[in-house]
């Protein structure tokens, strides 16, 4: 991995660069100290009651820094390493875009394909584009907004250790209408990705966890990176810690299985991954050219929905692509969120500073962890 120190009881990760697509930047701004990620790395900890805390800073061409602070885990204890892999959440979504990418690259997919015709039952309206951008219309799965009746929670908590397919996650989804006309709106969806993955299976004609493999994690070498419904954790992800809602009690994410859920999200939520690919794969898909320039691009053009192609753009005060946008938004940040059973991870870059900031607390009393990254950005001298 590289050097690890020591900054006042704090792990310290200093990270060779080596990412694809990683171009010369000599007028970037110093990153923040030590000392200084140190107490981000704290406050964060504290302020999502979590185990541990994870603070990454990338700036320029210089070698990524990595301050941890605290345990893996809460039960058992274990101090967090920098390179700890943790499931990634709807960061996931971000490597599922980036499958999809490579295969337009290849010429195996359009972008404005439509759907039906990889992956029969579905609008014919709904394009790849509307999955990527979550302007298909199709209705919330698995997310803070599901409609009330939704089968969602009913279907994960019946049977823990249960494995669902794809398509046995989307058959609920399926049946039900969409929101709004396919291009009208951006409303945020798990279902989307789960299609996407669908119809990556439909054209690779092999299983998803491949086309990770062949089209993302080999090429831009992210040896820690899996996805856990079809292939396993090079390295166990650590726990988290889960307030039940309405109650004071907290359960570890280990005490109890979380296969439902997980192959419930599938491409969603269901990449593991640790802070060093995290950035190796942020260098190249938000500030290099994977899979090409072009493409690249694209993907990082922000809508006024709050979206890219796989990617989710950030006001200086955060996100909105999940509460829905007021009009005239600025993104001049982009990036990825993911919240979910003991887990809070953002990766956020800056243009501007050219710099990317990851932070990581394994508990689901998140808060909000934006002041945290704005608080590094603000750092930058």
């Amino acid at each position: 991995m590289g050097r690890v120190l020591l900054v006042g009881g704090v792990a310290l990760a200093l990270l060779g660069s080596g990412s694809p697509g990683f171009a010369a930047a000599d007028d970037t701004p110093r990153g923040p100290s030590p000392k200084q990620l140190r107490t981000v790395a704290v406050a964060l900890r504290e302020a999502t009651d979590a185990p541990g805390s994870i603070v990454a800073v990338q700036t320029g061409k210089r070698p990524p820094v990595i301050v941890v602070s605290g345990t893996r885990d809460r039960r058992n204890g274990g101090t967090i390493e920098p390179d700890d892999p943790f499931v990634t959440m709807s960061v996931s979504k971000a490597f599922t875009a980036a499958v999809v990418l490579a295969l337009v690259e290849r010429g195996d997919l359009d972008l404005d394909d439509r759907v039906a015709n990889h992956v029969p039952g579905w609008d014919r309206r709904i394009t790849i584009r509307h999955l990527l951008n979550h302007r298909s219309g199709i209705p919330s799965w698995g997310n803070k907004d599901d409609p009330p009746d939704s089968a969602r929670d009913e279907l994960e908590n019946a049977d823990l250790a249960r494995r669902f397919t794809m398509a046995e996650s989307l058959e609920p989804v399926r049946a039900l209408p969409l929101l709004t006309r396919p291009g009208a709106a951006t409303h945020y969806s798990n279902a989307n990705t789960i299609l996407a993955g669908l119809v990556i299976e439909s054209v690779t004609g092999a299983p998803l966890a491949d086309a990770y493999r062949r089209h993302v994690l080999d090429p831009l070498r992210l040896p820690s990176t899996a996805y856990l419904p079809q292939a396993p954790a090079p390295r166990p992800p650590i726990p988290g810690v889960l307030l039940i809602e309405g109650t004071d009690t907290e359960i570890d994410t280990s005490q109890y299985a979380q296969d439902s859920y997980l192959t419930l999200g599938g491409p969603s939520v269901a990449m593991v991954s640790d802070a060093p690919d995290l950035l190796r794969f942020a260098t190249a898909f938000l500030r290099g050219s994977f899979p090409t320039r072009a493409l690249a691009r694209e993907a990082r053009d922000i809508d006024g929905g709050g979206a890219g192609l796989g990617v989710i753009g950030f006001s200086r005060k955060g996100y909105c692509i999940f509460d829905g946008c007021k009009r005239r938004t600025k993104f001049p940040r982009i990036g990825f969120a993911g919240n979910g059973p003991g887990v809070a991870v953002r990766v956020v870059r800056d243009p501007e500073l050219d710099t990317t900031v990851l932070v990581f607390a394994n508990s689901n009393r998140r808060g909000k962890l934006d002041p945290f990254v704005n608080r590094v950005f603000t750092q930058l001298r």
